[in-house]
């Protein structure tokens, strides 16, 4: 399993514990009869799979446009480095031409 996979894993497992524990302190300081708390708890756990399907597809889709947004940072990281690199490099050439074009010279002024 991958890293990805285990934090991914890791945040599912989060929040389904925060939805179930959310669930049940409500559950359990709601002043109610025993019957509306037990219809309560039916209720809740019969909608619990359904929620967590919707809350499933939440999270997909928040994952898919964080990355989509995040590929194309880094896409347009490449690209502004890879301009970088050849300005770099056209400076760097420029600038051994003049160092030789002026060790010519010097060497000329010299003969």
């Amino acid at each position: 399993m991958s890293n990805k996979d285990s934090n991914k894993d890791s945040v599912l497992a989060g929040i389904l514990f925060g939805l179930v524990s959310g669930a049940i302190f409500t559950l359990l300081y709601t002043p109610k009869t025993g019957k509306e708390l037990r219809e309560d708890l039916k209720a809740k756990a019969n909608d619990l799979p359904h929620e967590v399907n919707n809350l499933l597809g939440d999270i997909k889709d928040l994952y898919n446009r964080t990355s989509e947004v995040f590929g194309s940072l880094s896409k347009e990281q490449y690209e502004k480095l890879k301009v970088a690199l050849a300005e770099t490099k056209k400076t760097v050439k420029d600038k051994m031409n003049n160092i030789n074009n002026e060790k010519t010279q010097t060497e000329a002024d010299n003969v």
